[in-house]
């Protein structure tokens, strides 16, 4: 199913690995107090993890979507071919030189020679 385009989150993983470096950065720099680096470093390590996280999450759903998506395309393919062929019309299986050559045939000129172009007719 595909995602809705509408559908916005509240804070986005790459904001929050901005904030994460923002608050390792500040901790690096020492331009925080000695008792509040600490958090935020532990905080700025945390928000990297979960980037980690979310990102990983986010691509598995991605791969999941599409391999729903194919497997769904197969379904309707197969049961489309399966009526067809109930009805007498069976398909045969084509080599790969039979569609390099439907390929080729599509191309709108084909060259004869290095020197010699000729437009298919």
């Amino acid at each position: 199913m595909a995602r809705n385009a509408n559908n916005s989150t509240l804070i986005s993983s790459t904001s929050i690995l901005i904030m994460s470096g923002f608050m390792i950065g500040l901790t690096v720099g020492k331009y925080s107090g000695d008792e509040l680096s600490p958090f935020l470093l532990a905080g700025g390590l945390s928000g990297f993890l979960a980037f980690l996280a979310l990102d990983l999450t986010a691509a598995r759903r991605s791969q999941k979507e599409k391999e729903d998506n194919v497997a769904s395309i197969e379904r309707r393919l197969e049961r489309h071919t399966h009526s067809l062929s109930s009805v007498g019309f069976t398909l045969t299986p084509i080599s790969n030189a039979e569609i390099d050559e439907m390929i080729d045939c599509q191309s709108p000129l084909h060259a004869d020679s290095e020197d010699n172009m000729t437009i298919p007719v």
